[in-house]
């Protein structure tokens, strides 16, 4: 049987490829614009949007899709998804 949070998170992917321009990028630089990526690059996007929701409990902080444009989710190189978030300097 499936995990019904999984899934949810992977529907809350796809809806926010369609509506969010943030996810959408996220999406397509996951997906390099390949049509046999699309269903990798929904779930890598499920895990990032955890990641995200992950450290604004942990940060006690809201969404702000602002501010979202501005963050880029960094590699493995620091502890904690919380830590993962960095503003980009433009």
């Amino acid at each position: 049987m499936k995990s019904a949070n999984g899934t949810l998170l992977v529907q809350a992917a796809w809806n926010a490829v369609r509506h969010s321009e943030w996810a959408k990028n996220v999406y397509e630089r996951n997906s390099g614009k390949q049509k046999t990526r699309k269903k990798k690059a929904a779930i890598a996007l499920a895990r990032t949007i955890a990641v995200v929701a992950w450290a604004l409990l942990c940060d006690e902080t809201n969404w702000d899709p602002k501010v979202m444009d501005r963050v880029k989710i960094l590699g493995k190189k620091r502890p904690g998804p919380w830590r993962r978030m960095t503003p980009q300097v433009p």
